[in-house]
């Protein structure tokens, strides 16, 4: 309970008390100086002021970020991508750091935020990312094309944007293209060469304690663009390595026998680091693209007014245009990595960070307080300021104002002569701004101020900005304003800690990241963010080598069989540590099958082997007809030798796999789900992939039980009738659909020339990789066919010599079920998906194999005679319908009672 609520409530009792004892005469000497105590008391607490109470993010005039969580949940798995969809990327690090400088009086320094979000989007490559979300809005605006932004007058160099918060893009990924009466002026790719000469190494250097070797510093060369306004493109670097008995050769990163990296120090600038050394002498040559403008500068300051600036002004009545985006998040940078294994550090993201408390804390007015790393070097440093009794002033009527500070910063390597002071859009001054009691701190980073100087256009912030390399660094802080002494202000400041900052945080090899900064807005407020994007993954490994002029295509990581290869082998031993069982299995550990083809194109048509890799991917791969286009035309347009290749006109591939892999599940289970969507059966034969496309073929061997007992070779078949009790009317699909931005949708398929009058029985199945309406639809015209033939689930043991049947062959199963007796049998065409060598029941070797029935027909069996090895049983054909609803050969020798055990069974599955 507040101390005010109390003082009224005891003046009340003293008041009620009081007046009780007077109008009873109890004691009214007692009463009447209790009633004047009661209402002294209730007029004192009137007039005592109010402490102020504690304020939170939700009290200041601007927005803010108080509580984090995570919005997927603490079991979130990094989500594994092939083809192209909106992914919900899994949080790695989320912070808010308070922006302390042009505060407005009245608000808190400390609610003046910017926040930082990293995530991993997904295993692998991603070649791109687009739509992003940040709780569920947009976060760039559709384009805005050719906007006008002025006319040249010959003098004129600066042209305003219309609108505030353009979106500029990050370093390597511009997103604003400016033109001059239509030529563009913005940024463009060019590549540029540099070469180095490795150095005698330094001399070998001993502690003064131990007296052991110390570490020799890294081979560093730095590679910079003289004009600040160019960006190199870090992924672009190549270097190549020649010397004494070394011809020259490429050097990949991390790879062999000189392992490199990169560091970027900024847009501009990038450190290239030898892990190690190569021998003095040898030369070094770096190739790189870098993206350059015609004199051309994007500035920003931190209201959002962005303007085009320009080296030359443009000619008098010169249209200068634009085309661009813009945000509803103030201040929004935008960066990713593709998910390379040599990938480089974010930087801001995964520093090294280390606070540390100077010795002399308290600042009074002029009174430098210093702080030096030592031998420690840095790359960016943070100051921190705290004042632990608050920064507020009590005023008499109990209200209260805020308390400002001014400060000065500076900093100089260690040994340097003069001191450098930092500045921000006001000048060399920070002034602290706060209205709270309680313990308020303010963070000032040396490089952020210094590089937000230099987007506004502070071309000596780019200088300092270049200068503020990798060293052992001094800083010194002055309070330049006087504390108070009047006992209701609380203004008392301390420099609390620096923070030392190393670029050398986690890449997150093998794995896509997505990080965001900006600062809190009407929509990026109160919470952790929730993100999504669109990603496409990138190009996978694939065997097949000929296009056939676009007839496949080649790696995409849209094509079920490359994805289920991915899957399996993780990327052929790179990074086998990512995902799927790429630790068990390699190439060599799928049926490939035999490349090729046979006709003349376009007449051309697949010829790789049977149930093979290769046949799975080219399947997937071929143009196919979509409803409404012109089935007397083929499904694509092409030309041949130098000529562009296929291209959609009249068609479609047939399989186009767009898919999220996010929650846990056996690799069997992601394999069957890539492989149902492109009509395959993925199989594994002892250790060998199997791929047969549910397609007809020829039986290759031939199962006999008791029905022919000289050529049995089987046993113990089994054929599961009760799954497919009544065949579905209708089969009704869910997809993700592209066209709803990956959002489920529905698709319900009817099962044709039913008898009229059956019950409706729908049928629902996931299409787990489809995202295409059209696509859908073949897939459920092809369940709905499969539906009407009764696909029913088979078992059978065999003799092991049977062997050489594999997962995916298609063989003949002759057999009396489910007749028990009489002279009825079945003829099955099954397709085999699975076999397993175990022992029966008197411990011999057999083979169970597992297989789905494609089509059957019963016939008669003839009287066998003994002996045993006589002639084989013969069949008589019969005419009519088969069980499984499939015409079956002509001839007749079924007796009525046979006639109604076919019709009991017909009715029986449906």
């Amino acid at each position: 309970m507040g101390s005010k609520s109390f003082g009224y409530i005891l003046g009340g009792l003293q008041i009620a008390v009081g007046a009780i004892l007077t109008i009873t005469g109890i004691g009214a000497s007692i009463g009447v100086p209790l009633m004047i105590s009661g209402a002294a008391t209730v007029a004192g607490t009137a007039l005592t002021p109010s402490p102020p109470r504690a304020k939170n993010l939700r009290d200041s005039p601007t927005y803010g970020i108080d509580q984090f969580d995570n919005p997927r949940g603490p079991d979130a798995f990094v989500a594994i991508l092939f083809g192209t969809h909106r992914v919900k990327p899994v949080v790695i690090a989320e912070s808010v750091s308070s922006v302390a400088e042009n505060n407005a009086p009245g608000v808190d320094a400390q609610k003046k935020q910017g926040v930082k979000w990293l995530g991993a989007v997904c295993e692998g490559e991603v070649a791109d990312i687009r739509d992003i979300e940040i709780n569920d809005r947009k976060a760039l605006s559709d384009l805005i094309e050719a906007k006008e932004l002025g006319k040249g007058n010959g003098t004129k160099k600066t042209f305003d944007f219309p609108a505030r918060w353009v979106y500029l893009g990050g370093d390597e990924t511009p997103a604003v293209d400016v033109f001059v009466d239509g030529v563009r002026k913005s940024y463009s790719t060019k590549s540029a060469t540099a070469e180095f000469t490795v150095p005698t190494p330094p001399t070998q250097k001993y502690d003064s304690l131990t007296g052991l070797p110390l570490p020799i510093p890294k081979l560093t060369f730095d590679l910079k663009r003289d004009d600040r306004r160019e960006r190199i493109l870090e992924g672009s670097l190549r270097v190549y390595i020649r010397g004494t008995g070394h011809p020259e050769a490429e050097q990949a990163r991390r790879v062999g026998a000189y392992k490199w990296g990169v560091v970027k120090l900024a847009a501009w600038k990038v450190r290239l680091k030898f892990q190690t050394r190569p021998p003095t002498g040898f030369t070094v040559k770096v190739t790189y693209d870098y993206l350059g403008s015609e004199g051309l500068a994007l500035t920003q300051d931190g209201k959002g007014n962005t303007k085009a600036v320009f080296g030359t002004a443009p000619a008098n009545g010169k249209k200068v245009t634009a085309t661009y985006r813009t945000t509803p998040f103030p201040g929004l940078k935008i960066r990713w990595r593709t998910g390379t294994l040599d990938q480089s550090v974010i930087e801001g993201f995964t520093d090294l960070e280390q606070g540390y408390t100077p010795r002399a804390t308290l600042m009074e007015q002029n009174g430098a307080l210093e702080y030096s790393t030592g031998a420690r070097e840095v790359d960016d440093l943070r100051v921190t300021f705290a004042a632990p009794r608050g920064f507020i002033q009590y005023k008499d009527d109990g209200g209260t104002n805020p308390v400002s500070a001014k400060v000065r910063i500076e900093y100089r390597k260690v040994g340097a002569a003069s001191w450098i002071t930092l500045r921000n859009e006001s000048g060399t001054e920070f002034k602290l701004v706060a209205e709270r009691s309680s313990t308020v701190r303010w963070q000032v980073g040396l490089r952020s101020e210094w590089q937000r100087l230099f987007d506004s256009g502070d071309n000596d912030a780019g200088d300092k900005l270049e200068a503020f390399d990798r060293a052992a660094y001094e800083v010194r802080v002055t309070r330049l304003d006087k504390p108070s002494t009047d006992s209701l202000v609380a203004d008392e400041l301390h420099f609390q800690t620096v923070v030392e900052v190393l670029r050398e945080g986690f890449t997150y090899p093998g794995t896509c990241l997505l990080a965001l900064e900006a600062m809190p807005s009407e929509f990026l407020s109160g919470g952790s963010l929730r993100v999504s994007c669109v990603a496409t993954r990138g190009k996978l490994y694939d065997p097949r080598t000929d296009a056939h002029y676009g007839r496949r295509d080649l790696g995409s990581s849209q094509n079920a069989a490359l994805a289920l290869r991915d899957l399996v082998t993780s990327a052929e031993g790179k990074a086998r540590e990512r995902y799927g069982g790429g630790f068990f299995f390699t190439g060599a550990d799928l049926f490939v099958g035999t490349d090729g083809f046979t006709g003349t194109p376009p007449n051309e048509s697949p010829a790789a082997s049977r149930d093979s890799f290769l046949a799975f991917s080219d399947f997937c791969d071929e143009w196919v007809h979509r409803p409404g286009d012109d089935p007397t035309k083929p499904p694509y347009s092409a030309t041949y030798a130098s000529a562009p290749p296929y291209s959609t006109t009249n068609g479609e591939r047939r399989c186009r796999l767009n898919l999220v892999l996010d929650t846990p599940q056996s690799l069997m289970e992601a394999v069957s789900d890539l492989a149902f969507l492109g009509y395959c059966f993925a199989t594994l034969q002892g250790v060998k992939w199997r791929f047969p496309l549910d397609q007809d073929g020829d039986p290759v061997f031939t199962f006999v039980d008791d029905v022919d007992p000289p050529n049995q070779n089987m046993g113990k078949f089994v054929l599961n009738l009760e799954g497919w009790s009544k065949t579905p009317t209708h089969v009704q699909g869910s997809f993700w659909s592209e066209f709803l931005d990956y959002e489920r949708d529905e698709l319900l398929f009817p099962v044709e020339d039913l008898p009229e009058g059956r019950p409706l029985n729908i049928r629902e199945v996931n299409l787990a990789g489809c995202t295409r309406e059209s696509e859908a639809a073949r897939a459920l015209r092809h369940l709905a066919e499969q539906a009407k033939r009764h696909p029913f689930p088979c078992s059978w043991e065999a003799h092991p010599g049977s062997q050489f049947v594999e997962a995916g062959d298609i063989v003949t199963v002759k057999t009396r079920i489910p007749y028990s007796t009489g002279s009825k049998a079945l003829e099955l065409k099954v397709r085999v998906l699975a076999c397993l060598v175990s022992r029966d029941e008197e411990g011999r070797l057999a083979v169970r194999y597992a297989g789905r029935v494609m089509s059957g027909a019963p016939y008669n069996l003839q009287p066998v005679t003994v002996p045993a090895n006589a002639t084989p049983a013969q069949t008589t054909a019969q005419t009519g319908s088969g069980i499984f609803g499939l015409p079956v050969a002509s001839g007749t020798g079924l007796t009525a009672s046979g006639k109604r055990l076919v019709t009991n069974l017909r009715a029986r599955v449906g």
